[in-house]
């Protein structure tokens, strides 16, 4: 059966239909794996994260009240189950197992040329290492995930503000760091 939208699915769903639930998954698995494997910096602990995520969406799905978009109300279960898993962990310093920054991160010039690529990749790495989880989880959902202000202040129940000057504060670290890591290198 070919469904319009997320929310088709969400009630088909809460009437017994649990195939529908698979259509969710399938359409909203990679975004939720990307998140958590930002946040938690292995594949290994997303793939869990991301089950965890599906089976508290699945128990919860009759509680999913449509103020805000499907997508959003998941991305929210996945990114709180994420950084809960962290502290749970108490993992504080995790790297990431490959970074592609592409949208708006500041890099030094000097990381960017073709030939140090290998280099800039892994001072992004590093520079990305010493953010904390919840940090992690901005940057993911805003240059990974391209989504907006508006959508990453109802995933976090941050203010769109907030979000604002969380995300300004993160790009300023990340580029600090950057920075010292090419002095430490040049």
């Amino acid at each position: 059966m070919n469904y319009s939208g997320d929310e088709e699915l969400v009630r088909q769903v809460c009437k017994g239909d649990h195939q529908s639930f698979a259509h969710l998954v399938e359409r909203h698995g990679a975004m939720i794996l990307n998140i958590a494997w930002r946040i938690t910096g292995s594949q290994t602990e997303a793939e869990d994260v991301a089950q965890e995520v599906f089976i508290k969406a699945f128990m919860a799905i009759k509680k999913f009240k449509g103020t805000a978009s499907f997508s959003s109300w998941l991305y929210r279960i996945a990114y709180n189950t994420s950084i809960s898993h962290i502290r749970k962990m108490k993992s504080i310093f995790i790297i990431p197992e490959m970074v592609t920054p592409d949208r708006c991160l500041t890099i030094p010039a000097s990381l960017c040329e073709p030939d140090e690529k290998s280099e800039r990749d892994e001072a992004v790495k590093a520079a990305l290492a010493g953010l904390g989880p919840e940090d992690r989880g901005l940057i993911t959902m805003f240059y990974y995930g391209s989504l907006s202000i508006e959508k990453i202040s109802d995933i976090t129940g941050l203010s769109e503000s907030n979000v604002k000057v969380r995300l300004f504060r993160v790009r300023k670290k990340l580029h600090d760091s950057l920075k010292s890591l090419i002095y430490e290198t040049t």
